[in-house]
């Protein structure tokens, strides 16, 4: 079985601005962070330096944060099976592995 060569994380963070400093602190030992209940509002900016930031807003919402350097694409979609997800698909020496952040 073939390794993935990033270090990956899930937090469900039940409110991202409240915890802006521990998700900031959390990135420097990741490559790829999923948040659950991001609670941001639509029309709210959220940056996480060095990484490109996905976000699906609705309910109570998701967002997927994934270093620069980590090759990817990402996926728009609005649910998956009901609830609310962010998807990209990641670059490895292997193929393509998809990542689901779903609530």
């Amino acid at each position: 079985m073939a390794s993935f060569p990033f270090t990956v994380s899930f937090w469900n963070v039940r409110g991202l601005r409240s915890r802006v400093a521990e998700v900031e602190a959390l990135s420097q030992w990741v490559d790829i962070c999923g948040l659950g209940e991001s609670r941001l509002c639509a029309d709210l900016e959220y940056e996480l330096p060095g990484f490109s930031v996905y976000r699906n807003d609705a309910g109570s919402g998701v967002l997927l944060a994934l270093r620069h350097s980590v090759p990817h694409r990402h996926f728009p979609i609005t649910s998956c099976q009901g609830g609310v997800a962010v998807a990209v698909q990641v670059a490895t020496s292997k193929g393509w592995v998809w990542l689901w952040c779903c609530m």
